[in-house]
C-alpha cells in the first residue's frame, strides 16, 4: 500500500470513471442483456451522476499520479460504485478507500466482495438509489 496515493479526481479522471463503471455494469446486473445495451442506458446517468458532485476519492500510483488503480463514489451518503484494478485487488485498496469515503451506510449495488468488508458496518442494500434514482 506504499505505493498507491489517494488523491481527489480530476477533470481528466472522468472519461475512465465512466468508461470503466459503464462497462462493468453486465457483471453487476442482468446477465442475459447484451453489455452494449447496459453501457449505452448507464453512461449518460453516470455522467448526470458525476455532473451532481458526488464525494470521489481516486487511488492512484505514487509514481505516476494518472495512472488510477481505483477509484470510490458516494453520492447522498450512498456508496454508489467502488472499482479496483484486477491486478491491484486483495491489496486493501478497497477498503481504504472506503474507510476514507466517511463509511456510508447504504450501497446501491453488490459487488462480489461486499460481504467481505462491507457487510460488517451493516450497509443496508438499495438497488432503487442506484445511480441517484
Amino acid at each position: 500500500m506504499e505505493n498507491i496515493k489517494i488523491r481527489p479526481p480530476k477533470q481528466e479522471d472522468s472519461a475512465f470513471i465512466v468508461t470503466s463503471w459503464a462497462s462493468s455494469a453486465k457483471k453487476l446486473l442482468d446477465q442475459s442483456i447484451p453489455s452494449d445495451v447496459h453501457y449505452d442506458y448507464y453512461k449518460p446517468l453516470i455522467i448526470k451522476l458525476l455532473e451532481s458532485k458526488p464525494k470521489i476519492i481516486i487511488a492512484a500510483s505514487k509514481d505516476d499520479d494518472d495512472h488510477i488503480l481505483g477509484y470510490t463514489i458516494v453520492h447522498q451518503d450512498v456508496l454508489q460504485y467502488m472499482y479496483v484494478k484486477y491486478v491491484v485487488r486483495r491489496q486493501g485498496i478497497a477498503k481504504m478507500m472506503y474507510d476514507l469515503v466517511g463509511k456510508p451506510k447504504i450501497i446501491s449495488h453488490k459487488p462480489v466482495w461486499w460481504h467481505k468488508y462491507l457487510a460488517n458496518d451493516r450497509l443496508v442494500y438499495n438497488p432503487y438509489l442506484f445511480l441517484g434514482a
